[in-house]
């Protein structure tokens, strides 16, 4: 959603080994902040990643939506509004 805003890099990459983009150290590394759905996600992470902790940021947003899904992207623009371009 926000790959497209120039004062913004945007990675996308999932905690499931079958992820179409898995979660990596490098990704983990590269990213100054990582935003995830669920706690679940967010333990997934800081047990693999522990150095990620203070940058992983939970959205509570139930992770049940399909990628693209109109829903989950006006649930989304609402939570990270402040990353808006208008702003």
């Amino acid at each position: 959603m926000y790959k497209d805003i120039e004062m913004l890099d945007v990675k996308s990459a999932g905690t499931q080994p079958t992820s179409s983009t898995p979660l990596t150290k490098e990704l983990v590394d590269w990213a100054d902040e990582i935003f995830v759905m669920e706690k679940k996600h967010k333990d997934y992470i800081i047990e693999n990643y522990p150095e990620a902790e203070e940058k992983t940021i939970i959205l509570d947003i139930e992770d049940k939506y399909k990628r693209d899904d109109p829903t989950l992207k006006n649930i989304l623009k609402k939570k990270l509004e402040v990353l808006s371009p208008a702003q």
